[in-house]
C-alpha cells in the first residue's frame, strides 16, 4: 500500500531544519474522514491515539508542533490498522489540502487552518499459515496459545507468538534465544497472510551468581545472596530470576528492586547483577477505625526495615480498642516482632515476638503476656505457612469467677491468597487456616482451638463494575469443656467482623445457671454485592449471619443472629473509604441500627 512517494524518515528531517526559521501560528481545525470499511471501535482508537488530536486538546497546536503530529501519526495509524489485521489500508493527513509527507522541506507554510486525516482500513486478513519453529520439546507453548489458519491475523497475535516461542525457550534455559529469520507475506488478492518464523535457540545456560550494582543500598552482597536465593549451578530459568528479586522485595527494606541479565558465552552461565535502593530505614504509622457497636480503635506502629544492615526487620506496635463503648477502660495491646529472613533456605524467615495486652471484652477480662518464636516459609506466589512455640499467661475474670491460664501451644497457620487486591478485591480467593494445639502448664485441660475464614469473590457483567463477595468462617474448639476453657479462646459474633448489625461480640452462650460465655464453636457467612458508581464512588448491599455453638459444632437448638445493610464506597490511592450502615434482621439487639467507618472493604 502506498501513502507518499517521499520517506517520511527523511521528510521529517527536512521540515524540522525548515521549522526553524517559520513563523508560528495555530491549528485551527481537524477533522477525521474514514471510509465505511472502518469499524467504529477501530476509528475512536484512531481519534484517541491521534498526536493531532492530543495537539488540539491542549491547545496549542502551532506550526512546527503539528506537522511533526502529522508525520507521528501515519506510523501510529498504520500500526492500529495492523493490530486489526487490516494490511491494505490507506492513509492519507493533509495540512491545508496539502499531504503532509509531500511539504517542500524548505517551503513551510506560516499558518496551517485545517488539518485533515483520512483512513481506508480495507478487510481484515486471515492467517493462510503460521509456522514457528524450532520450539522446545515439554515447554513448547500449547496449541490453544498461538494462532491458526483462519483466525484474523492481527499485528498482536503475531507478536505475541513469537514472544510465547521464545519464552518457551527462556525457560527451558536458553538465555539468548533470539528471532532468526521471518518471512510475511500479505496477499491483498485472498486477504490472507503467510507467516514463517525461525527462532534461534542458542545454547543452554545455567546460573552465575547475583551481582550487586554500585551505589543504592550498603548491605553486603554475600547477604543478598542469601536472601534472594539464587540458584547457582541450575540451569537457566527467567521465573527463578525473578522470585530472586521477588525476595528482596518482600524484605521491604528496598523502595527499587531491578536487575540485569549478564549472559557469559565464554562459559555459558548467566550472572544477575541487582541494583537496590534502599528504603528509609524507619518508618512510622496510625490508624483509626469507628463504628457505633465496637467503638472507636486507634493504632500505630514504629518499623525499622534493615536493622543491623542485615535485611533484618523490627515492628513494634500499639492498639487501643473500642474506646467509648461502655464503662472503663478500652482493650489495650502493645507487641513486637522480630523478623530475619533466609534461615534454612530463601524462603525461610525466623520471627520472634511478644504481646501485653488488657482485654475488656463483654464476656470477660482478661491480663494476657505472649511469647512467641517460630519460622514462616513462602511456597511459590499465593502459599504462606508459620508455625513456630508460644508461651502465653493470662488471669480472666468472667461469670465463672477470676482464674488462671498458662499454657505452651504450637501455632499453625497456612495462607492461600489469590485476590487482585487485598483492599478491595475484586477476583480471586483467600483462604486462611489456623491450628492451636495447646498444653496446660498446672491447672487446665490441653486441647485444639481451629479457625478457618474463606473468601472468593467474582466479578458480574460485561463492564466488570459488579462484585459478588462471599465468606464464610467456622471455629471449634476441642478439649476443654465450656467452662474449664480459657475465655479468650472461646467464640462470640456480632460487630464488623462478624454480623454487622448487632452489637461487638453480643451473642454466645447462657448456661442454666445464667453465666454468660463465649462458645466452643462459631459458623459465620456474609455477602456483599458491590458496585462501582462513575467517579470514585460505589455502594454496596450486604447481609451477615452468625451461629454460636455450646459444642464443637453449632447445632439447632444453638443461638444465632442476623443482619443487613447497605454501605458507600469511596476511592482512595489506599484503599477504599467504607460507611456501613446495618440493622439487625434477627436475634436481639440493644440497638436499631449499627454504623461502620473504615478503610478497605469489610472483607
Amino acid at each position: 500500500m502506498a501513502f507518499s512517494r517521499i520517506p517520511i524518515a527523511f521528510s521529517a528531517f527536512l521540515l524540522t531544519v525548515a521549522l526553524s526559521c517559520t513563523p508560528l501560528r495555530a491549528l485551527e481545525r481537524l477533522s477525521f474522514v474514514f471510509a465505511k470499511d472502518v469499524p467504529r471501535a477501530l476509528r475512536q482508537r484512531i481519534r484517541d491515539n491521534s498526536v493531532l488530536t492530543d495537539l488540539q486538546t491542549r491547545g496549542n497546536a502551532d506550526t512546527s508542533a503539528t506537522i511533526a503530529a502529522a508525520l507521528s501519526d501515519y506510523r501510529r495509524i498504520l500500526e492500529l490498522l495492523y493490530a486489526d489485521a487490516r494490511y491494505s489500508g490507506q492513509v492519507s493527513i493533509r495540512l491545508d489540502g496539502r499531504e503532509v509527507a509531500e511539504l517542500p522541506p524548505f517551503a513551510i507554510p506560516p499558518r496551517i487552518r485545517h488539518a485533515e486525516v483520512r483512513v481506508n482500513a480495507g478487510p481484515p486478513f486471515i492467517f493462510a499459515e503460521i509456522a514457528i519453529a524450532p520450539l522446545p520439546p515439554g515447554l513448547a507453548p500449547t496449541a490453544a496459545d498461538l494462532p491458526k489458519k483462519g483466525d484474523t491475523a492481527g499485528a498482536g497475535s503475531i507478536r505475541k507468538a513469537l514472544d510465547l516461542a521464545l519464552e518457551a525457550w527462556r525457560r527451558a534455559g536458553h538465555a539468548e534465544a533470539a528471532l532468526r529469520s521471518q518471512n510475511i507475506i500479505a496477499d491483498h488478492a485472498t486477504h490472507r497472510l503467510h507467516v514463517r518464523i525461525t527462532i534461534d535457540p542458542g545454547p543452554r545456560f545455567t546460573f552465575g551468581t547475583l551481582l550487586r550494582s554500585p551505589g543504592g543500598t550498603d548491605v553486603p552482597v554475600r547477604r543478598m545472596r542469601r536472601v534472594a536465593g539464587l540458584p547457582e549451578g541450575a540451569g537457566y530459568d527467567p521465573e527463578s530470576l525473578e522470585d530472586a528479586a521477588d525476595r528482596l522485595r518482600r524484605t521491604g527494606a528496598f523502595r527499587v528492586v531491578s536487575y540485569r541479565e549478564i549472559p557469559r558465552s565464554e562459559n555459558r552461565t548467566v550472572d544477575m547483577e541487582v541494583l537496590a535502593i534502599e528504603e528509609k530505614p524507619r518508618r512510622m504509622g496510625a490508624g483509626i477505625e469507628l463504628s457505633t457497636p465496637d467503638g472507636l480503635s486507634v493504632s500505630g506502629f514504629w518499623l525499622h526495615r534493615n536493622l543491623r544492615n542485615n535485611l533484618e526487620r523490627l515492628r513494634i506496635e500499639g492498639e487501643l480498642r473500642h474506646i467509648g463503648t461502655g464503662p472503663g477502660n478500652p482493650d489495650a495491646i502493645l507487641s513486637a516482632r522480630f523478623e530475619h529472613p533466609a534461615v534454612f533456605g530463601a524462603d525461610t524467615m525466623l520471627h520472634a515476638g511478644a504481646e501485653a495486652a488488657y482485654l475488656q471484652e463483654p464476656f470477660f477480662e482478661a491480663g494476657r503476656l505472649r511469647l512467641d518464636f517460630g519460622l514462616s516459609r513462602k511456597f511459590g506466589a499465593h502459599l504462606s505457612v508459620e508455625t513456630g512455640l508460644r508461651l502465653s499467661f493470662s488471669r480472666t475474670r468472667d461469670d465463672l469467677g477470676r482464674r488462671d491460664f498458662t499454657e505452651l501451644a504450637l501455632p499453625i497457620r497456612a495462607t492461600l491468597d489469590r485476590r487482585d487486591d487485598p483492599l478491595d478485591p475484586a477476583t480471586g480467593q483467600m483462604a486462611d487456616l489456623e491450628l492451636l494445639p495447646f498444653t496446660a502448664l498446672g491447672d487446665g485441660t490441653g486441647g485444639m482451638r481451629a479457625r478457618i475464614d474463606a473468601r472468593a469473590y467474582r466479578l458480574l457483567g460485561e463492564r466488570g463494575r459488579t462484585v459478588l463477595a462471599g465468606r464464610l468462617q467456622f471455629g471449634t474448639l476441642l478439649g476443654p469443656a465450656l467452662t474449664a476453657a480459657p475465655p479468650d479462646y472461646l467464640f462470640h459474633s456480632g460487630g464488623g467482623g462478624t454480623v454487622r448489625g448487632h452489637s461487638y461480640r453480643s451473642l454466645g452462650i447462657t448456661l442454666p445457671s445464667d453465666e454468660r460465655l463465649g462458645g466452643r464453636s462459631f459458623l459465620g457467612a456474609s455477602l456483599e454485592l458491590r458496585h462501582q458508581l462513575k467517579g470514585p464512588y460505589g455502594i454496596v448491599a450486604f447481609a451477615d449471619f452468625g451461629w454460636v455453638g455450646e459444642g464443637p459444632v453449632p447445632s439447632s437448638s444453638d443461638p444465632w443472629h442476623a443482619g443487613a445493610g447497605l454501605g458507600l464506597r469511596y476511592q482512595t490511592p489506599v484503599g477504599p473509604i467504607r460507611l456501613d450502615l446495618a440493622v439487625p434482621v434477627h436475634g436481639e439487639s440493644d440497638s436499631a441500627f449499627q454504623l461502620y467507618i473504615g478503610i478497605g472493604q469489610a472483607f
